[in-house]
């Protein structure tokens, strides 16, 4: 089976599922089982081995707290659920293979899609992909995308949904065919196989992948496509398991080192372009043969003497039977006379090791000639804008039309009987005289029916090879010099001045018609006004806590609150400790978050800065450390690993909102929505998206309510302390007066003895 090989920027992915405890997603397989009965041994026996606690051997394994946490965690959810699975389609946590959020419309609808199995029916087992409509207020579920398919060829398969903001528009590209839906979702208005072409075109690579689709919302289609030349081979090897002894370091870098050197020379990423546009014209054609008929027909009386005028019209039927009509290169009217070539017989595009930039190979096609009248098009395309562009369409009726007008001179003679007297003579005459014939076309037009091209090419690496999102009709895009820019709606493209690197991304989202630049890396994330997009680069808006000389504000990960800890028990301990051993470069399990512009959204509180002082001065900390210096303005970060985390760039300070799964945030009016998991014991991954449930609050009620539970708890509990204390220091008074009465009652031994000495011996003392 093929393998699809992804380029591009990852990182280590962690899955908490249980406090202190990690699960890593990649390349190396954590032994859980080993860990458990590892931290198990270590907590039970002592230094010599011996059962120190006097456990069994059944019950030294601690609990799967991985089955336990996929089993239980999707019971009891509160809270309105965020979307919601078609009937007849697989709602099994474990069918459910991806999803992905388009956005939230109106308020209290989401834009999504999944891909499940079908539940039930003839189809019953196969996959399926579903873009989808849900009213969380409402309950209302409305599919407007649904396909079965079966997984024939593994590396075809593919699943994008983007929502057009301009347009509100959804676009659907699903195996290789793109659909564009009504903002309704009730009318498909476009829908082309774009892949069934171009992977005609790749037939001499191993394989080709999209790893990514996006629509600029008008006409064009942008695929991010990895093509693997020549199969890469991958070393199986053993999997690695932390409770491996050892790992010979510079042998993986060196393995590493080679793999990415075999990718590099065998894979290759482009962007190809598919453009859909309607045409408006048809095929008009010249008759090539119109100067040789004029030439035949004018030769006709050339030279000649006629005793009666020739027949113009007979005589052309004769040109034109000698020389039939030739019509020329058919060519596209009222667009530049764009020529429209044949193939001569399968399309043949220029390559450089498999991979085609889709120009034509000279040779390969000849101009199109023979067109013919209600005819659908078939093999034929136009260099629309230097570009190849397959046309369609069907010709009706041929209209003739460019009359022209020509003429031919002939001599014609006659005699006259001229008498003169008794003389009679026959007078010989001639004239040359001008003969016209009009009306005769030279050019043929056939009108085309519902006429379209589908154009196709790729953009040059160096400028774009990999996609970003779509920003009001505009598409981020990074080129191999690794600079930023934009995509513009014709096509050309606008530089930004900014780059990215092997761990720097690009990314961007809007605010109050601001389009923001964010970069964003394993340790931070930088949010600026995009230069390119009316910014002054460097210098945020006043809105969200410019000055007109600040830097970019970021967002070190590292430096927010509620980063997770290791925790104290053994099992954190023994697996902190193998994981350090074994994966020394890697600074903690338990480190820093990671975000995407998808997480990341201005914010600005009003905090009640009276609670907020009496919080801090009962020793509070968190939303009330807020108030202080500029913390006002700042930034919600969306978390599945720490919450909803409030972070202010002017002060550095940083709050946990709301603990919990969230995936992302949405601001509503003076409102926002989250969606996601409130926190529990539970660990919630990407692939839980579906269960998700909607948060909606408002941001500064909510730390202001939070910052008055906290000082509720804070002065509950000194209650509870004093109360304690009193009661404390009344057992205390009690036991000191009880020991005082004890010490006055209790007689010393010595003296009981001598007067039970005295009762018993006295009668024998001797008289006095």
């Amino acid at each position: 089976m093929k393998r699809i090989l992804t380029a591009g920027f990852c990182c280590m992915a962690v899955t908490v599922f249980f406090t202190g405890c990690s699960s890593l997603m990649g390349s190396m397989e954590v032994d859980v089982d080993a860990i458990q009965s590892s931290a198990a041994s270590e907590v039970m026996t002592n230094e010599s081995g011996e059962n120190r606690l006097g456990i069994t051997d059944e019950k030294k394994k601690t609990p799967d707290y991985f089955e336990t946490n996929m089993t239980e965690k999707f019971k009891d959810l509160k809270g309105k659920a965020a979307f919601r699975i078609k009937d007849g389609h697989s709602a099994k946590p474990e069918d459910i293979e991806s999803f992905q959020i388009a956005d939230l419309r109106d308020g209290d609808t989401f834009v999504y899609g999944y891909t499940t199995l079908v539940a039930e029916g003839d189809d019953a087992g196969k996959p399926v992909h579903c873009g989808a409509f849900y009213n969380y207020q409402t309950e209302e579920l409305h599919v407007f995308h649904e396909k079965i398919f079966s997984r024939d060829e593994e590396d075809e398969e593919s699943f994008f949904l983007q929502l057009c903001d301009s347009t509100g528009d959804i676009f659907v590209y699903d195996n290789g065919h793109a659909w564009l839906y009504d903002s309704a979702g009730t009318r498909e208005k476009f829908h082309a196989d774009v892949e069934g072409f171009v992977r005609k075109q790749f037939q001499d690579v191993f394989s080709v992948s999209v790893d990514h689709a996006v629509t600029d919302g008008q006409n064009r289609i942008y695929l991010e496509v990895s093509i693997e030349k020549e199969a890469v081979e991958v070393p199986e090897g053993d999997e690695v398991s932390i409770h491996q002894e050892t790992i010979d370091k510079e042998q993986i870098a060196e393995e590493s080192e080679d793999l990415d050197g075999e990718v590099e020379g065998k894979v290759e990423s482009r962007i190809l372009v598919y453009e859909f546009r309607w045409i408006n014209s048809g095929m008009d054609q010249v008759n090539e043969a119109f100067e040789d008929q004029k030439k035949a027909w004018i030769s006709m009386t050339e030279g000649k003497e006629f005793t009666e005028e020739p027949d113009p019209y007979e005589d052309w039927e004769k040109a034109v039977a000698a020389h039939p009509d030739w019509w020329g290169a058919a060519y596209l009217g009222g667009m530049g006379d764009i020529r429209v070539y044949q193939w001569k017989e399968e399309p043949d595009f220029q390559k450089e090791d498999g991979i085609t930039d889709f120009l034509s190979t000279p040779g390969s096609y000849v101009n199109f000639r023979d067109v013919k009248e209600d005819w659908i098009l078939e093999g034929l395309f136009i260099p629309l804008e230097n570009k190849y562009s397959e046309l369609f369409g069907k010709t009706e009726t041929f209209r003739y039309y460019n009359p022209q007008t020509i003429e031919r001179e002939y001599t014609i003679v006659w005699e006259e009987t001229v008498t003169n007297g008794d003389e009679t003579s026959v007078v010989e005459h001639s004239e040359t005289r001008t003969q016209t014939l009009g009306k005769i076309n030279n050019k043929r037009y056939a009108p085309l029916q519902n006429a379209y091209v589908e154009s196709y090419w790729a953009m040059d690496p160096k400028k774009a090879v990999s996609l970003g999102k779509c920003v009001g009709g505009e598409i981020q895009c990074t080129g191999e010099d690794e600079k930023v820019r934009w995509i513009q709606p014709g096509g050309d493209l606008k530089d930004t001045p900014y780059k990215v690197t092997e761990n720097i991304q690009a990314g961007a989202f809007t605010d109050e018609g601001n389009v923001y630049y964010v970069e964003f890396g394993l340790d931070f994330m930088a949010v600026r006004l995009d230069e390119s997009h009316g910014g002054d680069g460097d210098a945020p808006d006043e809105a969200h806590g410019g000055d007109g000389d600040a830097r970019p504000e970021v967002i070190p990960y590292r430096e927010l609150a509620g980063a997770y800890e290791q925790g104290d028990s053994a099992h954190d301990a023994i697996l902190q400790k193998k994981l350090e051993e074994d994966l020394p470069e890697v600074d903690s399990v338990y480190g820093s978050d990671y975000y995407t512009d998808d997480q990341v959204l201005h914010a600005r509180l009003n905090l009640n800065t009276a609670l907020a002082v009496e919080l801090a001065a009962k020793g509070g900390g968190g939303v009330c450390e807020l108030v202080q210096g500029g913390s006002e303005k700042g930034y919600l970060l969306t978390s599945q690993e720490k919450g909803l985390v409030y972070y202010a760039p002017a002060s550095g300070r940083s709050a946990v909102l709301e603990g919990g799964s969230w995936f992302r945030s949405w601001k509503n009016g003076e409102n926002w929505i989250s969606v996601g998991f409130l926190k529990g014991d539970a660990s919630y991954s990407g692939s839980d998206l579906a269960f998700a449930r909607v948060y909606e609050y408002n941001l500064s009620e909510l730390c202001n309510d939070g910052m008055k539970t906290a000082l509720e708890n804070i002065k509950k509990a000194e209650e509870e302390a004093a109360i304690r204390e009193a009661e404390e220091a009344s057992r205390a008074e009690e036991t000191r007066g009880q020991e005082v009465e004890e010490q006055e009652t209790v007689q010393d031994p010595l003296d009981r003895w001598n007067e039970e000495f005295k009762e018993k011996y006295e009668a024998t003392y001797p008289a006095e």
